[in-house]
């Protein structure tokens, strides 16, 4: 034991892991809080301006359209803040990011182009999520567990059980398709409620 240790009294010792959990515990309910409110201010954005925000067609912004949205009086700055920073992170937005593409005002209007610097650093970001995707992908692949044996080692005859009817393949969950960065789950979750919200 070292002498900090030895100084320290058991009670408080065994308090330490537990204020680390509890701090993680805040620190994650804090980030989990502060992704709920980017999402909404994003839904906002996606609401108040569907010609020019959308995540089925996404297409550069004009540098500078925050001056814009402040101008326009729809969104807090704090709101638009939020909006726009969780919206150009999105995996659409930086697939539009292509050198030469053309960029888009408030009215979606030509606002502009993409430059090479710009491009290269949208295909660096997809890159590094892609790369993050692998090693989680390989986690989840189901081991082969091989055939099962017959554990009838008694001799006695089991009952033949009836054939299972196959139930027919029920949809999935929304949770249960999205996989990836958080952002692209973001994305994956908004773009189904989109989709939901246009059947209605």
């Amino acid at each position: 034991m070292s002498e900090a240790e030895k100084q320290v009294p058991p009670a408080k010792q065994d308090a330490a892991p537990e204020n680390d959990a509890q701090a993680k515990a805040a620190e994650q309910a804090k980030r989990e809080k502060n992704r709920k409110a980017n999402l909404a201010a994003m839904q906002l954005l996606l609401d108040a301006y569907p010609e020019v925000f959308t995540l089925e067609n996404a297409r550069p912004l004009k540098v500078g359209i925050h001056e814009a949205l402040a101008e326009d009086g729809k969104l807090s700055k704090t709101k638009i803040r939020r909006a726009l920073a969780t919206y150009v992170r999105q995996t659409a937005y930086l697939k539009a990011l292509v050198e030469g593409a053309e960029r888009v005002d408030l009215q979606g209007q030509a606002g502009g182009a993409v430059s090479a610097d710009e491009a290269s650093h949208a295909q660096e970001e997809l890159a590094k999520r892609q790369a993050r995707r692998k090693p989680q992908q390989n986690r989840r692949k189901p081991m082969n567990k091989g055939p099962r044996r017959n554990s009838n080692a008694g001799g006695k005859a089991k009952h033949q059980q009836a054939p299972r009817k196959h139930k027919p393949e029920q949809k999935k969950s929304a949770v249960e398709e999205v996989t990836g960065t958080p952002e692209e789950r973001m994305q994956k979750k908004l773009e189904q409620l989109l989709a939901t919200m246009g059947k209605k």
